[in-house]
Formats: C-alpha cells, sequence, structure tokens
C-alpha cells in the first residue's frame, strides 16, 4: 500500500485502480492496480496497449481528470487517434 495526496489535506492510503470498458454494452475490456502515489496517466498507455493486443479493441475516446489533460498525454493521444475528453489543468506557476 501507498499513500497519496489529492490535495495539501486531501490524503489517502491504499490502491488505485485503472479500467477500460467499451461503453456499447458495458463490459470491461481491462483492468490493472497500482499504487496510491502512481500518477493516474501512466496506466494509460498500457491499459490501452493491452485491450488492443489481447482483445483487439481499438480505443476511440478517453475520459479521465485533469491528470489526463496535459499537454503531453493529448499529444500521445491524438498520435493514437483518440479523442482525450479530459479537462486542461490549471498552471501552478
Amino acid at each position: 500500500m501507498r499513500h497519496g495526496r489529492k490535495s495539501s489535506s486531501g490524503k489517502f492510503n491504499g490502491y488505485k485502480t485503472h479500467l477500460t470498458k467499451d461503453t456499447s454494452p458495458e463490459i470491461i475490456t481491462n483492468i490493472d492496480v497500482s499504487s496510491g502515489n502512481c500518477p493516474d496517466q501512466e496506466m494509460t498507455e498500457p491499459l490501452i496497449d493491452e485491450a488492443k493486443e489481447e482483445l483487439g479493441v481499438k480505443t476511440r475516446s478517453l475520459t479521465g481528470d485533469t491528470a489526463y489533460g496535459s499537454a503531453a498525454m493529448q499529444k500521445k493521444m491524438s498520435e493514437k487517434e483518440i479523442e482525450l475528453i479530459s479537462r486542461v489543468p490549471t498552471s501552478k506557476n
């Protein structure tokens, strides 16, 4: 188990669950677990690639919170021809 933080006051202990699903029949196509301190977006590409390789599932869109909205993630998903639906993180500078 690892410790994570959503904000300076919002802390949590445990794990994160990452999943992909086909929205039309509501079938989960892939699932994985990471430690609580693992950045959300680190699990995205492996899950998408596994779903394609093992099940032949082509991801068309990805919905996520601001952890997925970075310019780097936008570029990666654009290169894979995946629509990314996410808010852009606010600047901390």
